[in-house]
């Protein structure tokens, strides 16, 4: 069958976005391109340190830093903008992806072990191959970005260091390398990497605070962060999981090619399953933090 104006439509936006970034990388069906990574992680520090200089211009234009938030904007600032940008970037082009995906009804041999000789009709594979060309350059960026901030998690370890990230940051590496090398979990990438449409407003209500923004707007953002965090990383990360393990365990996928190592391949379903329940445990103190920001704000207008 061939594709629809909107399937076209998905794979042309995920064409244009990344066109300006080509030069970055390879686009291919699978594989690990540490050279493309590593140049990605370039960009990333560039981009920190062009903030950071940014910051500190303005800082002694102003009178030098004025406590610890200016201080703060100035080390950990940089990192801070490079995740939002990055998260926007790949969180748009996760939702290209999964609508691609899923409107293409794709074979689960395709979207669990990456096998597209399951497809017959060559339009459709063809569809699918690009597909997983742009899932590898999304997941390529997304490797880069996570090697970008545990190196600034062990080189800034005090303020910008945290556990439960630092071991986020390193199952999701793990998975994410193992995916990358095999073409496997296509589909659960593109639902995945949509949670980082809740690092968006994670990264900008910090900026915000250290900026000294509060009221209406910071409350916005609080509220932007719980819906976004519940939609992407409780409930699509929720329907993924549930779809994940059903076709791995329960719904008869044909088996991989032999060299593809299903031991690993549990324990990367393992690790998926785990962070969602360290995402249950993040939004329940979310919603906690959410709650302090909108009583502190109406004791603010009652004072007004």
């Amino acid at each position: 069958m061939a594709p629809t104006v909107a399937q076209r439509g998905y794979l042309a936006f995920l064409d244009a976005t990344v066109e300006p970034f080509r030069p970055l990388g390879v686009m291919r069906n699978s594989g690990v391109d540490l050279a493309a990574i590593l140049r990605i992680v370039a960009l990333f520090e560039a981009a920190y340190w062009a903030f950071r200089l940014g910051v500190r211009g303005y800082q002694r234009r102003r009178g030098g830093t004025k406590g610890k938030a200016d201080e703060d904007m100035l080390w950990f600032g940089g990192s801070y903008v490079v995740t939002l940008v990055m998260s926007a970037f790949v969180a748009v082009r996760g939702t290209a992806l999964f609508m691609l995906l899923l409107t293409l009804a794709a074979p689960k041999g395709v979207t669990t072990f990456g096998v597209l000789s399951e497809v017959q009709d060559p339009e459709e594979a063809d569809f699918f191959a690009r597909a997983m060309a742009h899932a590898t350059y999304t997941n390529e960026v997304f490797l880069a970005y996570l090697v970008y901030d545990i190196m600034h998690m062990a080189y800034q370890f005090k303020g910008y260091y945290r556990t439960d990230m630092a071991l986020h940051h390193a199952g999701f590496l793990f998975c994410s390398t193992f995916c990358q090398s095999y073409s496997a979990m296509v589909f659960a990438f593109s639902w995945l990497i949509q949670g980082e449409y809740s690092t968006v407003f994670l990264e900008l209500r910090w900026l915000l605070r250290k900026a000294g923004v509060t009221g209406n707007a910071a409350f916005a953002v609080d509220m932007g962060f719980l819906g976004s965090f519940f939609f992407s990383r409780v409930v699509l990360y929720g329907y993924g999981l549930a779809k994940l393990v059903y076709e791995c365990y329960f719904d008869g996928v044909p088996n991989p090619e032999p060299e593809y190592p299903m031991a690993l391949h549990h324990v990367v379903v393992s690790v998926v399953t785990a962070c969602w329940f360290l995402n249950l445990s993040w939004f329940q103190g979310i919603i906690k933090v959410v709650k302090r920001s909108f009583f502190s704000k109406d004791k603010s207008a009652k004072a007004a």
